[in-house]
């Protein structure tokens, strides 16, 4: 629900240009079938989605202060490889950590909620705003997970508690340092139920 909030906010307000550069529009012959020329510009749009959010996922790899970069981003594309990106850091610090990675992710967690915090309490156009509130949102979501493992005992990426929630994967995670390289699809898993 946040997420809605914080794009429809970017469309509802005026003298807001968020705009996005199609991949490939020159090759796009609209004179043609419509059929044809609407699945191109569908396959452009999806490619030029793909290719912002690689590009945020770049930047956050860099571990620069949340708030700073949240403002930076569009809204979809900024939450879509933040997702991604709190999957692999949670998934890192239980591989590395075990139980202990849990209390690491909640500290994380809240200093990057301070830093969205200190963001949202400057003047912003109302889009920004809305944006700002939705980053906030995830990392408070992220907070609230971090205490959800570590009430469950989670030491390790097989324990249900880790694996009943939902998750978010770069198909192609090494190509995203790569520059130039396409970081691929995103995918989201969940287990359903213990096995």
């Amino acid at each position: 629900p946040y997420t809605k909030k914080a794009i429809q906010s970017t469309f509802d307000e005026e003298g807001v240009n968020e705009t996005l550069e199609l991949a490939k529009h020159e090759d796009i012959d609209v004179d043609g079938r419509a059929e044809l020329w609407l699945n191109e510009l569908e396959k452009s749009m999806r490619e030029a989605v793909r290719a912002l959010t690689q590009a945020s996922a770049e930047a956050l790899i860099k571990d620069p202060p949340r708030g700073s970069w949240c403002l930076e981003q569009q809204a979809a594309s900024g939450l879509l490889a933040a997702r991604c990106a709190f999957t692999e850091e949670a998934e890192s610090l239980l591989t590395d950590r075990g139980f202990v990675g849990t209390n690491e992710l909640k500290r994380r967690q809240l200093v990057r909620i301070n830093s969205v915090a200190r963001r949202l309490k400057e003047n912003h156009a109302r889009h920004t705003f809305h944006k700002l509130q939705a980053f906030a949102a995830f990392e408070i979501e992220g907070r609230d997970a971090a205490d959800s493992l570590i009430e469950s005992v989670c030491a390790s990426c097989e324990d249900f508690a880790w694996a009943a929630r939902l998750r978010f994967y770069f198909e192609n995670p090494a190509a995203i340092a790569l520059e130039g390289v396409d970081a691929g699809r995103v995918v989201a898993e969940a287990a359903l139920s213990r096995r």
